[in-house]
């Protein structure tokens, strides 16, 4: 009797989880099953008892690997869960202090200071002015999406910033499943109640994303952040980066040099990084986890894409990457948004989706609204949009890349009221 293949138990599952895997299943079927446990990332209340369900899935004795690429709390609860059976991952410590905005800078002064900003703690219940000084950019210690990080000027600015009943709510109501595994794991009294403000970066934007084994971290790529004009919203996530070639070292060196110094291994990693066109290279923020939206990009240009290479690394068996391999010179991943508060009037059924895909090989849709769909809350997405769809393609040029992304975006025949 054959023994069965080593099962990877997927927790938090989110959008991206299922159609990645799905891409890439010819990479991993046969090799490991997958599971994807509930409840999904979407679904997971904000009552989510993660303590007990640590406890309960880390009884089951059925399977080899654990992983999630939600960041909250999905990066936490899975490296937990790999730590309380003894399989491969992250300390879950770790992992919540790489996604805790204050002890992740602390840990970064440390080993790469000279990629840190400056950076101070800010109290909500105790304003006073940042030691950084004005005008500052002042965020969640534990963020989600760009939920209130903000650009202040003044103090009255930032006291009505952190006065918003959405913040009071963000602080004690989202997040506290957060501040229940940081009381758990982590022990410190500065949990996700607080903010952090940090010297203001401009320059090019970019996520600088890898895994680590054991010692060595890998740079599987570096993409490229794009924005519309005068806004902090994506217009598009571009791979391979056009960065110079000795930025991108640069970048290569500053993420190991990191993601050692915090002491994270056998988990992905992406960094957000900026360049100021000059020199300077700084760090944005430190996400200890895979970046869901991404993985096929790798695909289209190197020939596999990311998620292929988590059931080895979570299952604790050998990995390879793969560079230039791939279909296409260039990918992007299109974020769909809306700026005016609507209504969606129509959306693709999942048939047309399919449909569209089809048309235009190698692209992947994800759809995030149907008909009836209010779009008005921006402040629990960048504050300035609401996404409605993502595109991921790719293309033999940017030109290419563009008319593509028209196209497949009329062809999908979005319609929306004010």
């Amino acid at each position: 009797m054959t023994d069965s293949p080593p099962k990877l138990l997927v927790v938090l599952p989110t959008h991206w989880d299922r159609k990645q895997f799905e891409a890439c299943r010819s990479d991993w079927a046969g090799r490991f099953e997958i599971e994807y446990a509930e409840p999904s990332d979407a679904d997971c209340p904000s009552d989510f008892d993660a303590l007990d369900y640590i406890r309960q899935v880390a009884e089951r004795d059925d399977f080899a690997g654990v992983f999630s690429s939600s960041d909250y709390p999905g990066a936490t609860v899975a490296a937990a869960i790999a730590h309380a059976k003894s399989l491969v991952g992250p300390d879950p410590k770790l992992i919540l202090e790489g996604s805790h905005k204050l002890a992740s800078r602390q840990k970064q002064l440390a080993c790469v200071p000279d990629a840190t900003p400056g950076f101070c703690l800010v109290n909500p219940d105790e304003i006073v002015e940042p030691t950084v000084g004005f005008p500052c950019f002042v965020k969640p210690i534990k963020g989600a999406f760009s939920m209130f990080a903000k650009r202040v000027n003044s103090m009255d600015e930032l006291r009505a910033h952190l006065d918003r009943p959405e913040v009071r709510d963000f602080r004690f109501d989202f997040l506290d499943i957060f501040n229940h595994l940081w009381s758990h794991y982590a022990g410190s009294n500065i949990d996700g109640s607080f903010f952090i403000a940090e010297e203001m970066l401009t320059g090019q934007q970019v996520t600088v994303e890898g895994y680590i084994v054991d010692d060595e971290p890998v740079v599987i790529g570096i993409v490229d952040s794009e924005f519309h004009a005068g806004t902090g919203s994506f217009s598009r996530f571009v791979y391979p980066s056009a960065l110079p070639p000795q930025v991108q070292s640069d970048m290569h060196d500053v993420a190991a040099r990191c993601i050692k110094g915090m002491g994270l291994r056998r988990c992905f990693f992406n960094i957000e990084m900026i360049w100021d066109g000059a020199e300077r290279v700084s760090i944005i923020e430190v996400n200890p986890r895979i970046c869901g939206q991404f993985g096929d990009l790798y695909a289209k240009v190197d020939g596999r894409n990311c998620y292929a290479v988590v059931p080895e690394l979570k299952c604790g068996q050998p990995l390879a990457w793969s560079r230039g391999e791939g279909s296409f010179k260039i990918a992007a991943s299109v974020p769909l948004r809306i700026f005016e508060p609507c209504t969606c009037k129509a959306a693709p059924s999942p048939e047309r989706i399919r449909e569209v895909e089809s048309k235009y090989p190698g692209t992947l849709i994800w759809n995030e609204v149907e008909a009836g769909t209010e779009l008005r809350d921006f402040a629990h997405e960048d504050g300035a949009s609401f996404r409605y769809a993502v595109i991921n393609l790719g293309a033999n040029s940017r030109e290419e890349m563009l008319r593509k992304a028209d196209e497949i975006t009329a062809a999908l025949d979005y319609c929306f009221r004010s």
